[in-house]
C-alpha cells in the first residue's frame, strides 16, 4: 500500500531514503539532502513530454510518457530495490504528481513498501522557506572573526569533526568569499541548493545550544546567507583569532594552493585595479608569474585584505574572547572549553 506523508513526518522515520524521480537538471538545481536521483524522465524526455502536453493535450502526453517509461521499469525497480537495503523509501517528484505516483504504484505491485511525499519537491521547498523565515532559532550563534589567514576555516572544520555544532558556510557555498573566493573551486550551487545544505547541517545539530560559524558578509560569492541566520550571527557571541603575518602568509599559500592556480589568481587580480591601482596589480601579477608567492600574498594582506576587514592583530575587548592562534587542535580545544563554560552558566 502506498502511503502519502508530509515532510515533517518523514523526518521522524528511521533510516529514510528519499528517491527523487525528477530529471537530472531539476535535481541539480536543488533536492532534499542525501536523496538519490532516479529519474523517471531524463532532461530531454521531460522536455519532449512537456511539449506534447502543451501542443496536443494531457492525454497524448500521458501516452507518450508511458511509451518512454515502460521499457525502463525493470531497471528502475531493480535500482530502487538495491538502494533500499532495509531503508524507508520515500518517493517525490515536482509536486507529488504522476511521476512519483506511477513509479510508487509499480513498486507497490512488486511488494516493495514505499511512501510518497505529499506535494513533492514544491511542498518541501515551502518547508525550507518557512524554516529560514522564523524569527529566532533555538540555538545561539558563535561567530569566529579574524584577519585573512588566521586559520578560521580549519578551526571550524576541526570543531565539526569533534562533534561541536560547527558549520562551514564557505564549504556549503563552495566559495571562500572575496575576489579570490572561487580560485581552484567548481561552480557554486544554486541559492536553493545552498539553503537545503545549510538546513541539513543545522538540522543535524538541532540539539546543540551553539552553532559556530565563520564571520561572513551577507553574500558568499553569488550566494546570500538567509536573513534569519545572518541576524543570529550579528546578535551572537564573537571570538577573535589572531596570528603573525608570517604564519598567515604560509597558511594562505597552503590553503589556497597558490602554486597550482597562478593563472586564476592573476585573472582575479584584474578585479582589484580600481582599489589597488594598475601599477600595484601589475607588480603583484609579476610576483606570481615569477613564483614569488610569499611576497605577493604578504603584499595582498597589507594592501588589500587587512584594510578591508580591519580586524585587530592582538587581543581586543570588542570580542567575547580573543585567542592567539597556535595550532588547529589547540585552538579548537580552547573554544570547546569556552562553550562548555557557557553551557554550565546557562543551566
Amino acid at each position: 500500500m502506498i502511503t502519502d506523508l508530509d515532510f515533517d513526518d518523514s523526518l521522524k522515520m528511521p533510516r529514510p531514503l528519499y528517491i527523487d524521480v525528477r530529471s537530472e537538471r531539476e535535481y541539480q538545481e536543488d533536492h532534499i539532502p542525501h536523496s538519490l536521483n532516479i529519474p523517471v524522465f531524463n532532461d530531454e524526455e521531460r522536455i519532449q513530454v512537456g511539449l506534447i502536453y502543451k501542443n496536443e493535450g494531457p492525454e497524448k502526453a500521458r501516452k507518450a510518457g508511458l511509451n518512454i517509461v515502460a521499457p525502463k521499469l525493470p531497471q528502475l525497480v531493480k535500482t530502487i530495490e538495491e538502494a533500499a537495503l532495509g531503508k524507508q523509501l520515500i518517493l517525490y517528484c515536482w509536486r507529488g504528481g504522476l511521476r512519483s505516483y506511477s513509479l510508487a504504484t509499480i513498486l507497490d505491485l512488486m511488494n516493495i513498501r514505499v511512501f510518497r511525499l505529499k506535494g513533492g519537491y514544491k511542498r518541501y521547498r515551502q518547508w525550507i522557506n518557512n524554516y529560514f523565515q522564523q524569527e529566532r532559532f533555538s540555538f545561539e550563534v558563535i561567530v569566529i572573526h579574524g584577519l585573512t589567514g588566521t586559520g578560521k576555516t580549519g578551526v571550524i572544520q576541526k570543531l565539526a569533526h569533534l562533534g561541536a555544532g560547527a558549520v562551514d558556510l564557505e564549504a556549503l557555498a563552495n566559495n571562500r568569499g572575496s575576489v579570490f573566493g572561487n580560485v581552484g573551486l567548481e561552480e557554486q550551487p544554486s541559492q536553493k541548493l545552498f539553503e537545503s545544505r545549510l538546513w541539513d547541517e543545522l538540522h543535524k545539530n538541532q540539539e546543540k545550544k551553539f552553532i559556530i560559524v565563520e564571520c561572513e558578509s551577507k553574500r558568499i560569492g553569488k550566494i546570500t546567507i538567509p536573513l534569519s541566520l545572518f541576524r543570529g550571527m550579528r546578535e551572537g557571541r564573537h571570538i577573535l583569532l589572531f596570528d603573525t603575518i608570517d604564519n598567515r602568509v604560509k597558511r594562505i599559500i597552503s590553503e589556497y594552493h597558490v602554486d597550482r592556480y597562478g593563472k586564476e589568481l592573476i585573472e582575479a587580480l584584474t578585479r582589484l585595479k580600481s582599489r589597488l591601482g594598475n601599477e600595484t596589480v601589475a607588480s603583484l601579477s609579476q610576483m606570481i608569474e615569477k613564483e614569488n608567492y610569499a611576497s605577493a600574498v604578504e603584499r595582498l594582506l597589507i594592501d588589500y585584505y587587512d584594510p578591508l576587514y580591519q580586524y585587530p592583530a592582538c587581543p581586543s575587548r570588542e570580542y567575547d574572547m580573543s585567542i592567539p592562534f597556535s595550532d588547529i587542535s589547540q585552538t579548537a580545544a580552547i573554544i570547546q572549553k569556552y562553550l562548555s563554560t557557557l553551557e554550565r552558566e546557562m543551566r
